[in-house]
This record gives C-alpha cells, structure tokens and sequence, in this order.
C-alpha cells in the first residue's frame, strides 16, 4: 500500500495553522535576505563552513563565528 507523502513525513504531524506560519516566516526572511543584498548562495556556502567545522564545536559557537 502506497501512503501519501505527506502523511508519512514529519508534516504530518503539524497543524495546518503551522503551514501558514512556516510560509510567513520564509516569506520575511526572503524579504530581509533581499534587502541585505544576501543571496541563498550566501547561505548555502555559510551551511557548507559550518558542515567543515571540526574540534569542539561548543569553542566554535562561543566564538560568535557564524
């Protein structure tokens, strides 16, 4: 048997309100990524640093670097 994807991914167990609050906040924050002049590849390659931090990783957020 075949399930829907949404009903067998983590979304299911949102409610529908959190979809519209989710939606809300993406849109803001591609608001405020545009009048920054910052670029989802600015992002992508700032998560793609943090995925190479090695070492204690506590250190590494103490310092205030990301």
């Amino acid at each position: 048997m075949t399930q829907n994807y949404l009903e067998s991914s983590f979304l299911s167990h949102l409610r529908i309100d959190d979809f519209g609050e989710i939606s809300d906040l993406f849109y803001h924050v591609l608001v405020l990524m545009y009048q920054q002049g910052i670029q989802v590849e600015d992002i992508e390659r700032k998560l793609q640093d943090r995925h190479q931090v090695t070492g204690n990783k506590k250190d590494f957020h103490q310092r205030g670097d990301y």
